[in-house]
């Protein structure tokens, strides 16, 4: 009908662009972990101000999945308190012998 014009677009339609990437998180991980060579949780790796539930949900998901893939490559170490317990990051020094 004529009333559809005005209904708020924003609440219903997510563009892709609003939500966070893998690449992104991988971009920022790989920056943030060299200087971070302690364990550090997941969530301190998080853009800052995140308050929508749905784009930090998949900040989380897609930092998880980058930081997976870093351990996959032997940059980075992981470590969970807990079943559901925070998950922790840990820069892999490579020159260090282990």
């Amino acid at each position: 009908g004529s009333h559809s014009g005005r209904r708020h677009e924003g609440a219903l339609h997510i563009l892709a662009t609003d939500l966070y990437s893998m690449d992104d998180a991988l971009k920022r991980l790989s920056g943030l972990i060299g200087k971070t060579m302690d364990w550090t949780s997941l969530a301190s790796f998080l853009p800052a101000g995140l308050v929508d539930g749905l784009v930090r949900r998949s900040a989380i998901a897609a930092t998880f999945a980058a930081s997976l893939e870093m351990v996959r490559l032997g940059h980075l170490r992981i470590r969970q308190e807990g079943s559901f317990g925070p998950i922790y990051l840990k820069g892999h020094e490579e020159s260090a012998a282990s």
